[in-house]
């Protein structure tokens, strides 16, 4: 979006390394897609394995619109939804606003989808498969 600022975030010692389901180190790339529509808890997940160092995150910035929500239920079945707090990632990031910022950048492009390629899903696969860094 015009007018933002990108911020630089330390990159992690081993970006790779993972654990486990049963606790082990793993050595196998990690990434996640993300793209303009990928908000809410699908913010917090991207924005919190990029913070811890998890993952990669591959495609386009997100919305940032991640607010944590009560809802309050009104008369003639009406439903009220007030925001009441704001996520952010481990290391402090605020998304609501902001977004995710993927480390590999790739956008979508309309007419390679409708001829069946998505060039971001492409891009996650040469990464976990080392071919690009």
């Amino acid at each position: 979006m015009a007018g933002r600022r990108s911020r630089s975030r330390p990159k992690p010692s081993n970006p790779h390394r993972t654990t486990s389901a049963t606790g082990g180190p793993t050595s196998f790339r990690t990434c996640v897609l993300c793209y303009e529509l990928s908000a809410s808890s699908s913010e917090e997940f991207a924005g919190s394995l990029q913070a811890l160092g998890r993952a990669t995150i591959v495609g386009s910035q997100t919305p940032g619109r991640c607010l944590v929500a009560n809802l309050a239920l009104l008369p003639g079945s009406g439903v009220l939804s007030y925001p009441y707090g704001q996520s952010q990632t481990p290391d402090g990031r605020v998304l609501e606003g902001n977004g995710v910022v993927p480390d590999i950048e790739v956008a979508l492009d309309r007419n390679l989808l409708l001829q069946g390629i998505d060039t971001q899903l492409a891009a996650a696969i040469d990464y976990a498969a080392g071919r690009i860094r």
